[in-house]
């Protein structure tokens, strides 16, 4: 998405020619060479069926990309909130609000700092997010009621991923 929005924002159209612009590789490296398998037909139908199953899953894949300009992150770290953490409730929001039920949330986190570090997830979905989707979604519920459930949220996102951080 940092990608996506660079391009938007910068005015490329993201084709071939608008890219040869960018720094070269740190290190040069070789060609790479293509590798020859021995595979039994069986395992050529399997992977055939995993390709149409892929293709088909893709085919049903819709993303729409926006730029939001009703506030910014500016405008959430003034309200004493975490930028991170506001998107975080906005994302399990929508979700609740579409599915009726929380979804297995989750966001990157990186051991880079360690020797072979990879990628990791964070599971992001908690009680007070739960809360705070089911208080937005309730038109009875008072908006200093929503608004404390938001902040419970994000203090709790907060803190889980702080928690998290530590032994990563």
């Amino acid at each position: 998405m940092d990608h996506i929005m660079d391009v938007v924002t910068s005015g490329r159209d993201g084709s071939e020619n608008d890219m040869n612009d960018t720094k070269p590789p740190a290190v040069e490296l070789s060609r790479p060479q293509r590798l020859m398998f021995n595979i039994c037909a069986e395992v050529k139908q399997d992977t055939e069926d995993a390709k149409v199953a892929l293709e088909s899953l893709v085919g049903d894949l819709e993303m729409t990309c926006f730029k939001f300009s009703g506030f910014g992150k500016n405008f959430i770290k003034s309200q004493k909130l975490s930028p991170d953490s506001f998107i975080q409730m906005a994302i399990q929001l929508a979700f609740y609000r579409i599915h009726g039920e929380p979804g297995a949330h989750y966001e990157s986190a990186s051991t880079r700092k360690f020797f072979l570090g990879r990628t990791e997830t964070i599971r992001s979905c908690s009680i007070e997010s739960v809360a705070f989707a089911k208080a937005m979604l309730d038109e009875d519920c008072p908006i200093t009621e929503k608004t404390r459930t938001l902040r419970a949220a994000i203090e709790a996102h907060k803190q889980y991923v702080k928690v998290v951080s530590i032994f990563l």
